[in-house]
């Protein structure tokens, strides 16, 4: 059974690839609420 995280998660990765596959990973944990970034100046501005 997979538990389900309330906490919204924040990847801030240049490499589209690499974040995809950190999200599915992280979805496979049960984490629902995943934002992306490209680098940390929009990763401060959605946090």
């Amino acid at each position: 059974m997979k538990n389900s995280h309330t906490q919204d998660i924040l990847i801030i990765e240049d490499s589209v690839a690499a974040a995809k596959l950190l999200g599915i990973f992280l979805k496979e944990l049960g984490y629902q609420k995943i934002h992306y970034c490209e680098n940390g100046t929009s990763g401060i501005q959605k946090f």
